[in-house]
């Protein structure tokens, strides 16, 4: 596996560690493949109707093929997850200078505590509300078989 102790284990550990808890198909360094770009994301998730390419940056100089991949993925969703504050504003100026012809993922870069933030807040372990369920069937149906 490419990549550092901090690019590995401290930036994508717990962002993969998370999508595997809540039921995500996680894959880690996987290839993309397309006419003109050969590479390798470091995370894919896929979850539900989400497609979600993650990408660990040290620095702004990659960030550029980032969001050629993601479009190659065809990714709901571009997280790119930095280490340090600092380096948030020349990513996104980089972004931002980078002309993207075609429709592309939401891309969201952060650091690792934002990143988990998002991460857990829009796709949670426990979801608030079960699909199909009222808020208070089974605490009803407790009482009901406590009365029979």
């Amino acid at each position: 596996m490419r990549g550092g102790f901090l690019h590995n284990s401290v930036l994508l550990d717990p962002i993969e560690t998370h999508f595997a808890q809540v039921g995500a198909e996680v894959c880690r360094e996987f290839m993309v493949r397309s006419r003109e770009l050969l590479g390798f994301v470091d995370l894919f998730v896929v979850l539900r109707e989400n497609r979600i390419a993650c990408e660990a940056e040290l620095s702004p100089d990659r960030v550029d093929r980032d969001v050629q991949k993601a479009i190659a993925l065809a990714a709901t969703q571009l997280l790119i997850v930095v280490p340090h504050p600092r380096l948030l504003r020349p990513i996104r100026r980089r972004l931002r200078l980078a002309a993207q012809a075609p429709p592309g993922p939401a891309i969201l870069v952060l650091t690792l505590g934002a990143a988990l933030h998002h991460v857990r807040s829009s796709f949670p372990l426990f979801p608030a509300v079960i699909p199909g369920m009222d808020d208070n069937c089974w605490l009803q149906r407790r009482a009901e078989e406590g009365r029979s």
